[in-house]
């Protein structure tokens, strides 16, 4: 955990990577921002992750957190490179003084939602822009941080929810019954 030292900084900074690059993995564990504890200093932005460069974040399990309470910016914040989530969950908590956006992603950053089981809330909103869902992927949404009642999910209305939780299709499996028996030919 750790607070911010300035407007633009985050608990973890990324940038200068070589693009498409896994620069951060996280599998478990917690990486928080507490640059808002309730009641505390408001002048700084509580960004747990912020990637500047074109490197690539991978989270596979653990939790990221924050009170981000600035509507421009998110618990992770991405103005480049790449976010790929399979595990874990991403939480901007907000605060008194403003509400909390989970990812926000600007100028070239992505994020795709991978196979996997994970969930997404904001108090403000869960992502500001829509992300790449992988096939095989369902997302349930809500606008809601309580993740209910859910909605049928539709990457137009993003902005709108404050909880996604994504699932992976359970593997199909495929019965077939061979018969060997001689046919006399």
């Amino acid at each position: 955990t750790s607070e911010n030292t300035s407007t633009d900084s985050g608990t973890i900074e990324l940038y200068g990577e070589t693009a498409g690059n896994e620069v951060l993995k996280i599998e478990g564990g917690t990486v928080m921002n507490t640059a808002y504890p309730e009641g505390g200093d408001d002048s700084k932005d509580g960004i747990a992750i912020f990637n500047k460069g074109s490197g690539k974040i991978a989270i596979k399990g653990g939790e990221v957190t924050s009170r981000c309470i600035t509507d421009d910016k998110g618990t992770i914040f991405l103005t480049a490179g790449s976010l790929e989530l399979s595990g874990g969950e991403v939480v901007g908590n907000g605060s008194s003084s403003g509400p909390s956006t989970a990812i926000y992603t600007t100028g070239t950053g992505t994020v795709t939602m991978k196979s996997g089981t994970y969930t997404i809330q904001g108090n403000g909103k869960a992502m500001n822009k829509a992300p790449i869902v992988d096939s095989g992927v369902t997302l349930t949404s809500s606008t809601n941080i309580s993740g209910t009642p859910t909605v049928t999910y539709n990457a137009a209305d993003i902005t709108t929810y404050k909880y996604i939780k994504a699932t992976a299709e359970a593997s199909k499996k495929i019965t077939q019954t061979l018969d060997f028996t001689d046919s006399g030919a």
